[in-house]
């Protein structure tokens, strides 16, 4: 509370001393809102999935080795098998080299993303400082960052700002529907003894099905499909499965997510785990977990965790 009031002094301070030369801008409402900024999105876009085909490409090379040499095994000499696995470690790498040289702190995507936002950010600047000199402005504020917490009507420049700079766009409605994320769903493993007896695991299993297939952005892979795709790719347990046996389900179901569960039972007290595997970056980059009693309680929990999977998407 003393913080708010120091800022609200130093606030009525400044209006003193500037009386009607003050006015300010909602910067995040101006980058969301300037036309300007769709063709740098679309530009980073295309990069994006150039490079995610390029990524796509050099993991199937490293898997297609891999399963080579599972299936040829039995018949090559250890030297040959050691040759093989160190060619299939050396391509393994290039790929994670490759993801992470784009998808890293400091990566292309990030570099790229700077170097197309210079001249967008500087066009917001330069249009923010005319504005300001038409309306006779000497200090603009960012209210977006916080510091304005009260402001007369008439300071706000935002849209003023926004009409200049989409003045030399013409709005065009798009109608087409954005392509869905194909996603695949294997089932939840009861992992205590109590969990397996009660049968739990099913019906969070059926559950987590029905929350997934309402997120309107999302195809589900047919459970028949599902349970082909893991016969052919020798997955048994889905508790124990590896994340080269999830990256070619993935890739036999053509999809880019899978999600997995498990969940533990002691009497009354469950703990239910969800993972979110991505086919792109080969790992599973996101686990959310729920404590709950009573099974009243399960169909809550899935549908927290299912919300949580869905803001990753």
């Amino acid at each position: 509370m003393k913080k708010i009031l120091i800022s609200l002094f130093l606030l009525s301070a400044a209006g003193s001393m500037l009386a009607g030369d003050i006015g300010y801008v909602d910067i995040e409402r101006v980058f969301r809102e300037y036309s300007g900024m769709n063709d740098l999105r679309s530009q980073l876009q295309i990069l994006e999935s150039n490079w995610t085909n390029e990524a796509e490409s050099r993991k199937r090379e490293w898997l297609t080795l891999q399963s080579e040499l599972q299936t040829e095994a039995v018949t090559l000499s250890e030297e040959e098998i050691s040759r093989r696995k160190d060619a299939i470690n050396l391509k393994r790498n290039e790929y994670e080299s490759f993801v992470q040289a784009v998808w890293g702190e400091n990566g292309l995507l990030k570099k790229k993303t700077e170097e197309l936002t210079e001249s967008p950010v500087a066009q917001i600047n330069k249009t923010i400082m005319e504005v300001a000199e038409i309306k006779n402005v000497s200090l603009v504020l960012d209210v977006s960052s916080g510091v304005i917490l009260f402001a007369e009507a008439g300071l706000d420049m935002t849209s003023e700002v926004l009409a200049r700079l989409n003045a030399e766009y013409v709005t065009v409605v798009d109608t087409t529907e954005p392509e869905k994320i194909k996603l695949a769903f294997l089932s939840v493993a009861a992992l205590t003894a109590d969990a397996r007896a009660s049968g739990v695991a099913q019906t969070a299993s059926s559950f987590i099905n029905s929350a997934l297939s309402k997120i309107t952005s999302v195809e589900m892979s047919k459970s028949e499909d599902v349970s082909q795709g893991m016969t052919q790719n020798g997955i048994t347990a889905i508790e124990t499965v590896s994340e080269s046996q999830l990256s070619a389900l993935a890739s036999f179901l053509g999809v880019e997510y899978i999600v997995r569960g498990q969940i533990t039972q002691t009497g009354e007290q469950f703990n239910l785990k969800l993972f979110l595997f991505s086919a792109s970056l080969y790992r599973e980059f996101l686990a959310v977990e729920e404590n709950f009693e009573r099974t009243e309680n399960l169909e809550k929990a899935v549908e927290n965790l299912v919300s949580d999977i869905a803001t990753e998407l």
